[in-house]
């Protein structure tokens, strides 16, 4: 099976036809289980789902990258070497969640 391209540089499949991403009764399910968790694993489970991000870029996020008027948060890719950000749309109730929770020492959520 050929991997069905979506997009410049963005596959459905890999190159063993495995597929790279859930789909969405895969993502409510793990958003409902999430859900269960403490405030910041649900946090995180939540934006890696909204955002599509890697775990490292989630946990590197500060107050800073949360943007209430806009609806999204700014995520600074760690793949490539130069910097790149990315502001990404999210749900309101995921920008709710994000302000609740505690920063940390180095002004991480």
């Amino acid at each position: 099976m050929a991997a069905f391209a979506i997009g410049e540089g963005w596959e459905i499949h890999d190159a063993a036809s495995r597929r790279k991403y859930l789909s969405s009764d895969e993502r409510a399910r793990f958003l409902r289980a999430a859900d269960s968790l403490s405030p910041h694993r649900r946090a995180l489970c939540h934006l890696l789902a909204y955002a599509g991000c890697r775990i490292s870029e989630a946990l590197a996020l500060t107050l800073h990258h949360v943007d209430t008027e806009r609806l999204t948060v700014t995520i600074r890719s760690l793949k490539r070497r130069k910097l790149v950000y990315r502001a990404v749309p999210v749900p309101q109730a995921m920008i709710e969640l994000l302000r609740r929770l505690p920063i940390d020492a180095n002004g991480r959520i």
